[in-house]
């Protein structure tokens, strides 16, 4: 068997590397992340952009018997959150599917930060209007589609997370690297 580090032929029971110290068993080369969990959180970080993208259309709160949403009785500027949500969770999901690894733990952890900020946004929509009003279904929809862009996010992270034990350092004394003296 070859040492994934060095190339070098090893041992098939030989636990470590002979040339090299590299553990040769309980780890996977660099790259081979769980790509299942990863593309898993992309889809989904995608599809979070539809309930995502109805907040803006659907009724936030219902005043004298009118719907009132964010395309229609709100500010604009007050639809710009769950818009730019919205495109993050679609960019973000393609980065995760197809970005380089450094790119895809980004995306994660904006995945996982507008989730919880979208989430409290969508509370604040749906309960925070007052009980003169009746409240509309864009709070409702806001809070589900937060909710699957943090569980995006941590599928993301499992699926990106690197699956060797440690780097070489951590395994070998500062004495058994090659060239010491």
């Amino acid at each position: 068997m070859k040492c994934l580090i060095c190339r070098a032929e090893t041992s098939d029971a030989a636990p470590y590397c002979g040339t090299c110290g590299a553990p040769t068993t309980g780890w996977s080369a660099p790259g081979s992340e769980k790509r299942g969990l990863r593309i898993a959180g992309a889809i989904t970080a995608m599809v979070a952009a539809f309930p995502l993208g109805a907040v803006i259309f659907l009724p936030s709160y219902h005043y004298q018997g009118v719907a009132i949403s964010f395309s229609n009785g709100i500010p604009a500027a007050f639809a710009a959150e769950p818009i730019g949500v919205t495109i993050v969770a679609v960019v973000a999901g393609i980065v995760m599917a197809w970005g380089r690894s450094a790119w895809r733990r980004v995306a994660v952890g904006m995945l996982v930060a507008f989730g919880f900020q979208m989430f409290l946004f969508s509370v604040g929509t749906q309960f925070g209007v007052g009980s003169a009003s009746m409240e509309g279904s864009a709070g409702i929809a806001g809070m589900v589609g937060a909710l699957m862009l943090v569980a995006a996010g941590v599928l993301g992270a499992v699926g990106s997370a690197d699956r060797h034990a440690t780097g070489l350092a951590s395994t070998q004394g500062i004495n058994n690297w090659p060239g010491a003296p």
